[in-house]
């Protein structure tokens, strides 16, 4: 992964881990390697917010990080209106899926996720920002993913 995690991610992580806690679901060895090291830093006294980073760091900020869930969510439904198998061709090119995506996709996100910038998207820029963000073009997709753009039900949810 090239893009360093924000605290949502950290966030969105930490409660997808505690409901494979709840769920009883085995850990990976990663899993229980992180949570071997967080827990020893908490445990000697270090700051749990610091510790776990579930909180905005200096220079990246609540809307920042909120901004790139936005992006995340127009790329994943570009990755699926572009998406080809062997079975079946792709439904659109990237540069028609970017150009459908203004006026299905980008309104929805402006009603999700707000457009306090008046910030306008456009086809050029969705269609740059497909090819540099190559981990948001991935159909599949796992709230352990950075700026994965889907809620997961809260714990006491479930």
């Amino acid at each position: 992964m090239s893009k360093r995690l924000d605290h949502l991610d950290k966030q969105r992580m930490l409660a997808a881990l505690a409901r494979q806690i709840h769920r009883r679901e085995e850990l990976s060895d990663s899993q229980l390697d992180y949570l071997q090291v967080v827990l020893s830093r908490i445990g000697n006294g270090d700051d749990a917010n610091e510790v776990l980073g579930v909180r905005p760091t200096r220079g990246r900020s609540e809307k920042d990080a909120i901004s790139r869930r936005k992006l995340s969510f127009i790329l994943h439904w570009i990755a699926g209106a572009t998406y080809e198998d062997e079975n079946e061709p792709a439904a659109y090119t990237v540069e028609k899926a970017c150009e459908l995506a203004m006026t299905q996709v980008v309104p929805v996100a402006n009603q999700v996720w707000g457009n306090p910038d008046n910030f306008e998207y456009d086809a050029a820029y969705l269609r740059k920002k497909w090819y540099d963000e190559r981990e948001m073009r991935s159909l599949k997709r796992s709230p352990f993913d950075h700026a994965f753009p889907y809620e997961e039900p809260r714990l006491n949810d479930l």
